[in-house]
């Protein structure tokens, strides 16, 4: 199984041509299928054209990077919810003729695993995590068309929404994208590109969809009353696992917010275990690719815990429900609920399950998208290394 990974992408972290508020450069937006998160050039002749989203493209609601065309995927609660009703339907179904097994709602890119937003994602989740078990080494084509069609997207990394009294604002910036590199920072307000005053993200995405990799647009950025103009490069569009390691990796671990304790012990913040290795693992009780990953993490829990290492994990489930499936798969660590999602968006996650680590400094030293088990040794190498570092000074 190496180079196996299984993912459930909740939403997209780069929502591309959507009509909606959180816009950004790149593509026309799609439906909120997994499908659409593999643009077609056709869809990015169509962003090129002037991005005005297809029918049926849902606003993520949290804003948008600047990339050269993914569409927005369903809200982790919303792809919950979306689970749980299918689950329901597949109970009926199996009562009568056996049909629809072949696990259509799942693409394997990079063996990612999807909810779809029509009512088949609970089979679809466990139906292509076997599909993708036995048949891994088939979709080597599938992710080299997916890694070919990326590389002639855009990307200049910053989430867009819209200005309070019009226009643009960078609501986040990438660490070490085009933008950062540039010097935008978060709150700047976009004035203009390429010369052309901007009134709605959708024409910044038109711009970047049409400038394209390798290419410069200018910007004008308006700060603290101030504007000046900056002309950053735009670069391949690296993926969405890379965007998510290139903006967290080496800094400090976001605080938690409002989590909820499932079982264990949760400190209120993750501050409070500094001096320790922690194992930040997102996951929810549908998805199946977290389902896989549970028996390592109480594995590497079992064997450092003495050590200083901290398994946790949060899921925007409710407490009674992530109790039972805690229970379920005799998860050892602590668990907590972060129904709101308010620290699954600070930590910018989109796919589950995701894991961070983080050192005894706070500092996140790697990310994890998916179930790899190809990976496993490397993050035990990881933790070990970690463990043996010396306490930061208080």
């Amino acid at each position: 199984m190496a180079g196996l990974k299984l993912a459930s992408w909740a939403e997209s972290s780069h929502v591309t041509g959507s009509a909606a508020g959180g816009a950004a450069f790149g593509a026309a937006g799609a439906r909120g299928s997994v499908a659409a998160l593999e643009p077609s050039s056709s869809q990015s002749d169509a962003a090129a054209a002037g991005a005005r989203g297809r029918e049926g493209a849902q606003p993520s609601g949290k804003g948008a990077h600047l990339d050269g065309g993914r569409a927005a995927a369903p809200s982790i609660a919303e792809a919950r919810d979306n689970a749980a009703s299918a689950a329901s339907v597949n109970r009926a179904e199996r009562r009568g003729r056996d049909r629809d097994r072949t696990g259509r709602d799942a693409t394997l890119p990079g063996m990612h695993l999807a909810s779809s937003r029509r009512g088949r994602a609970w089979r679809a989740l466990f139906a292509a995590t076997l599909v993708a078990l036995s048949g891994a080494a088939l979709m080597g084509g599938a992710s080299h068309a997916a890694a070919e069609e990326a590389s002639r997207r855009a990307w200049l990394g910053v989430e867009l929404e819209p200005g309070p009294a019009g226009g643009v604002v960078a609501r986040h910036v990438v660490t070490s994208s085009p933008a950062a590199k540039a010097g935008i920072v978060d709150g700047d307000h976009v004035v203009a590109a390429d010369g052309v005053p901007l009134e709605d993200p959708k024409q910044l995405v038109a711009r970047v969809a049409l400038a394209g990799p390798g290419n410069v647009v200018n910007l004008r950025i308006r700060r603290g009353g101030r504007e000046r103009d900056v002309a950053p490069t735009l670069v391949p569009f690296p993926g969405h696992d890379q965007i998510l390691r290139l903006d967290k990796i080496g800094t400090f671990a976001p605080a938690w917010k409002s989590l909820a304790t499932v079982a264990g012990t949760v400190p209120a913040n993750v501050g409070a275990l500094r001096g320790n290795v922690v194992l930040l693992d997102f996951w929810a009780t549908w998805c199946a690719p977290c389902r896989l990953m549970a028996p390592q993490l109480s594995k590497w829990h079992a064997t450092y815990a003495a050590q200083g290492l901290r398994v946790v994990g949060v899921t925007s489930d409710s407490v009674g429900v992530a109790t039972k499936t805690a229970q379920a798969l005799s998860m050892r660590y602590a668990v907590a609920s972060d129904a709101a999602e308010s620290t699954s968006g600070a930590y910018g996650v989109k796919a589950l399950p995701t894991m961070f680590v983080i050192d005894k400094k706070g500092v996140i030293r790697d990310v994890l998208v998916g179930y790899d088990p190809a990976r496993h040794a490397e993050v035990e190498k990881l933790l070990q290394a970690l463990l043996a570092e010396p306490a930061p000074s208080p």
